[in-house]
């Protein structure tokens, strides 16, 4: 039969949940998100992890189709999807996919669980079709036709606007993955299930994740600043009104942003001499920093960022996850960007992984070669001109990666830029205002759904 899109048909209401969050900037473009595995917390999180101000609400996100299907009818009017009572009455149906959840998930006792559903809205019990010379007619009755609820699998949720769910599929036997993702590219917040199924559900309840920190954290993250050019600023996540003017001096705290204005730059640089150099309007968010010993978190939410990132002792890589890509990295040098069209990763030096999370197709991306990611999937890795864009960073930075070297050892420049860093002139010139705003959900604490 056919089917139908829910975002056509309910006219975006959720941009208002994506709008409620979203970042008044001066610059356009649509956010990286760059995240680690260290920051998600596991099932076994404890109660009292909640950020404060945050309690159990259930969300409802469902997948952006309605299908026109057939099932079997019981004598009450209930959907029978499978025609087991073999009642002799039919039904047309729309059946959509539709998972519920807790915000809290695992980080509140009694709250993890969340359940994948069929839903079935039968219309028109028929108890026979008959074919002539005038064409198809049903039979039809009158009868009570009751909205059907068939679970399809039953999960469990860590719990937060970066958790993850997990669970066994009853048909397959397979192991089921999913992940929340935050609005973008005029979707609103997600669920993406990557593995055991392929399916994206819209999250429908009104400003989900509303008053939730995006990390938690605090303390000298060991980042500084190795070059600061005109209009640079940060401020802690949990108060985006605490806006500093960046100096070379300034300590930057775990869970700080760094943004830069039009015409402006920085370089950053961390304890294991990683570093990410940042061109104007950008702003990336140190959730965790790497360190010589393991691997880190950042969020790079807008802009043209190029991260050389030194090898982990521990082997652990530093996760980057992109609206529509993961990227794992382990010694390498690359750029991240944002177009119109997608995101876009280019390795100049080493290689990663990057996964494409709306199909779960991974693909290995060499030096010279780059790849992107959009809400259609992920590209075949393409070659480029790697010496060109490190060209491109030589002269805007004074620094570059040299292709054939490895990362971080095979250009001079680099490695002083490594290990004393460099001064850029900076030059006096208008603010660039930066407004932030995050909504707050207050919410009575419901009791803890049953069993």
């Amino acid at each position: 039969m056919g089917t139908r899109s829910l975002l056509s048909n309910r006219g975006m209401a959720a941009e208002r949940e994506a709008g409620a969050r979203k970042r008044r900037r001066a610059w356009g473009g649509v956010a990286i998100l760059v995240t680690a595995a260290l920051c998600a917390k596991g099932p076994g999180a404890l109660a009292q992890e909640l950020p404060p101000g945050v309690s159990p609400q259930e969300y409802t996100a469902r997948v952006d189709n309605v299908w026109e299907v057939w099932i079997g009818l019981t004598p009450d009017g209930y959907a029978d999807p499978d025609f087991e009572t073999d009642s002799g009455i039919s039904a047309e149906a729309d059946m959509e996919y539709v998972l519920t959840f807790w915000n809290v998930g695992a980080l509140k006792s009694g709250y993890a669980a969340a359940t994948i559903s069929r839903v079935y809205q039968p219309r028109n019990a028929i108890t026979d079709i008959v074919v002539d010379d005038q064409g198809t007619n049903y039979v039809t009755i009158p009868m009570d036709l009751n909205r059907t609820v068939v679970t399809r699998a039953e999960l469990s949720f860590s719990g937060g606007p970066e958790g993850t769910f997990s669970g066994t599929s009853p048909e397959t036997g397979k192991r089921i993955l999913g992940h929340i993702e935050p609005p973008a590219g005029g979707l609103p917040w997600s669920v993406v299930f990557t593995e055991g199924i392929q399916q994206r559900y819209l999250i429908t309840t009104p400003e989900p994740f509303a008053g939730w920190p995006r990390c938690t954290g605090g303390g000298d993250s060991g980042a500084r600043f190795s070059s600061i050019s005109r209009i640079v600023e940060v401020f802690p996540d949990a108060d985006p009104d605490a806006i500093i003017s960046a100096k070379p001096s300034t300590v930057l705290n775990v869970c700080d942003h760094v943004v830069t204005g039009e015409e402006s730059s920085a370089v950053i640089s961390f304890s294991d001499l990683s570093t990410i150099l940042m061109r104007a309007e950008a702003e990336v968010v140190i959730v965790a920093p790497p360190s010589e010993s393991r691997g880190g978190t950042l969020e790079a939410l807008g802009g043209r960022i190029m991260m050389n990132i030194q090898k982990v002792l521990s082997g652990e890589p530093i996760e980057v996850k992109t609206n529509w890509a993961t990227v794992g990295i382990k010694g390498t040098t690359l750029v991240i960007e944002v177009s119109a069209g997608g995101e876009v990763v280019k390795v100049i030096e080493g290689a990663v992984e990057v996964t494409g999370l709306a199909t779960g197709d991974t693909v290995l991306v060499s030096g010279g070669e780059t790849v992107t990611a959009t809400a259609q999937g992920i590209s075949v890795a393409a070659p480029f001109d790697a010496a060109a864009e490190a060209a491109l960073w030589e002269e805007d930075f004074g620094v570059g990666a040299e292709p054939g070297t490895e990362p971080g050892g095979g250009s001079s420049l680099l490695i002083l830029l490594l290990i004393g860093g460099f001064v850029l002139v900076a030059a006096a010139g208008g603010g660039v205002a930066f407004w932030r705003a995050r909504a707050r959900a207050a919410a009575v604490e419901p009791p803890p759904p049953l069993a």
